[in-house]
């Protein structure tokens, strides 16, 4: 058995910029996911949110209440927030809401639910929000606690109530799950996917919904079969459990007075016999010697006998079959990471590991990332690994994962779009950004130490020097911007413990848009820069067009005239007199 830790905190610079890349250290908040552009980013730190807009430095706070400890606040679990800095999730009393602009707003619900309705994924024109509600009566009353749905937005601006998804009333076993979810929402808001939780608890495994031409949903259970061995026909579960019956519908008023009398002198006693143990210890009072109908009762009790009979013979024959048919596997609850293109879910398989600790009770487990291909009738391809734990995914199908699973101080690594092999995460993006990769070794590194435990109990440990640690990174649809954390909560300086994050962006900084460029002549000695809240141009610009981050126009100007603007992320595109571009991502702060 290892354990990984870390001992020393090495001074590192908290921000760096490399040939014109953007890398950027926080200490202190997991920022565990961000916008595709990597404006916004979110931690969540032991109940307290914190939503970051990195350019401005501007942070959102939101934790528990003083008085009663209970947190109101959460964020979805899927791909939770947009570029124009909507975030989704609940609000007070478990409200599925929209926070954008420091403000939440409650999406509307039907005043049926339950308290655990929460969103989950919204698309990046903020039209669409997926997410999961909580089951009364109203929904069906199944035993299903949670259903999935969607929000639309109208052309008021305003969302309206939520549309329930199509989905199955069984799990494979044909039992009623306990949950079936919408996690994360494709950028065309087509494709959803989630997970249903078997009737037991003991399964999840993924859903998709799909919107048609026709602007109907329908769904497709995907990833069954590492669950469930092929061929296989359940036996149908009892659907219900006898009741013994109750003494007390077979007592006359009479009968049920003198029983309740009885008890009462019985409790009196007992009191006394408590503070007085030479007292006689009195008796229970025997309820069947207050039956008025005892030929009933005694024919009920028998009847509930051979059926309860019945019922444990079927809960066994089935539990059987479930053994016999079942692999064991599961996918890892609420671990949903659809690419924005709605063409791959990434997931994480756990298993039973065979030669896991005997003396734990609910064994250890195996941790293998895996890809299911939506387009390819949803098949699986497994990393080659039993350690690791799924990130995020690219559009072209690429995986992010971590390990080991279940620490949060451990490495991350890249299975590419077609591979199996994981790649460590350092070495991958040494491939696509050199500069990336000096930062990391720069800013992320450790005196690490491992401790094993041998067969006998003894303990060893062994300290590595310098080690590089990349924590668990997820990344944009494109995979050019990156956000990782990692905890550091054995350092001797009591000022480095905690979490580190950090963000890498990769993008080309000569065009760093979606933005085409045309071929660079008189563009190649313009230079582009923001000071004091103005953007200008220098060399043959002639003009200058300025974007948001989401693509909006918001001024122009002749060359000489500088263009001023708030605080923000922009992008700007300037044209030479002879026609050709340059473009160019700019912080603007005042």
């Amino acid at each position: 058995m290892k354990r990984l830790f870390l001992l020393i905190f090495c001074v590192a610079a908290l921000a760096g910029k490399s040939f014109g890349y953007n890398f950027e250290r926080y200490d202190g908040q997991p920022y565990y996911t961000m916008s595709p552009n990597g404006l916004y980013m979110i931690a969540n730190n032991d109940g307290v949110i914190n939503i970051l807009n990195v350019v401005t430095g501007e942070e959102s706070t939101y934790g528990p209440d003083v008085m009663t400890g209970a947190r109101p606040y959460n964020i979805g679990g899927g791909n939770a927030v947009n570029n124009l800095g909507m975030v989704v999730g609940t609000m007070t009393e478990q409200n599925p809401a929209v926070w954008q602009n420091g403000e939440w707003t409650a999406l509307p619900l039907k005043g049926t639910e339950g308290s655990w309705s929460i969103a989950n994924g919204v698309t990046p024109d903020g039209k669409y929000v997926c997410g999961s509600i909580s089951t009364t009566s109203s929904l069906g009353g199944s035993g299903t606690n949670m259903y999935p749905c969607l929000w639309t937005k109208g052309e008021d601006g305003k969302y309206g109530v939520y549309e329930l998804l199509p989905c199955p009333t069984t799990d494979f076993t044909g039992r009623a799950p306990q949950y079936i979810t919408a996690m994360s929402i494709s950028d065309n808001g087509n494709v959803i996917a989630g997970q249903i939780v078997s009737f037991d608890g003991f399964a999840s495994y993924p859903i998709v919904y799909t919107k048609g031409n026709d602007g109907k949903w329908s769904y497709t259970v995907v990833g069954l079969d590492k669950i469930l061995k092929p061929g296989v026909t359940f036996p149908k579960y009892p659907t219900y459990e006898p009741q013994s019956p109750n003494f007390e519908d077979y007592m006359s008023d009479e009968d049920k007075a003198k029983y309740q009398a009885a008890l009462t002198k019985y409790n009196e006693d007992f009191e006394k016999w408590l503070n007085d143990p030479t007292l006689p210890e009195p008796t229970y009072p025997n309820q069947m010697d207050y039956l008025t109908d005892k030929d009933g009762y005694n024919a009920a009790l028998n009847k509930y006998n051979k059926e309860y009979t019945a019922y444990s013979d079927s809960v066994d024959a089935f539990n059987k079959v479930y053994s016999e048919a079942t692999t064991g596997a599961s996918y890892v609850f609420n671990t949903i990471y659809l690419s924005a293109n709605g063409k791959y879910l990434g997931q994480t398989i756990q298993r039973p590991d065979p030669n896991g600790d005997p003396l734990n009770p609910l064994g250890t487990k195996l941790s293998t990332p895996a890809i299911i291909d939506l387009a390819n009738d949803g098949k699986v391809s497994e990393g080659n690994s039993e350690t690791m734990i799924v990130q995020g995914v690219t559009n072209d199908g690429t995986m992010l994962a971590a390990s080991p699973a279940v620490e949060y101080t451990r490495n991350a690594y890249v299975i590419a779009a077609g591979t199996t092999e994981p790649v460590k995460f350092d070495k991958w993006i040494a491939g696509k950004c050199q500069p990336a990769q000096g930062w990391l070794k720069e800013n992320m590194i450790f005196d690490v130490v491992t401790s094993s435990t041998d067969a006998n109990g003894n303990e060893t440990t062994e300290t590595h020097l310098d080690s590089l640690v990349t924590g668990s990174v997820t990344c944009n649809p494109e995979g050019t911007v990156f956000v990782g954390y990692m905890y550091n909560g054995w350092s001797q300086s009591v000022s480095a413990t905690g979490y580190v994050s950090y963000k890498l962006d990769i993008t080309d900084p000569d065009n760093e848009t979606g933005i085409a460029a045309t071929k660079k002549d008189d563009a190649e000695n313009v230079t582009i820069k923001a000071e004091n809240g103005v953007i200008t141009a220098a060399g043959s610009a002639a003009a200058l067009d300025v974007y948001d981050v989401a693509g909006r126009k918001v001024a122009t100007a002749k060359t000489g005239n500088g263009v001023s603007v708030n605080s923000g992320l922009y992008v700007v595109k300037a044209t030479a007199a002879d026609g050709s571009t340059v473009t160019k991502k700019v912080s603007v702060k005042k």
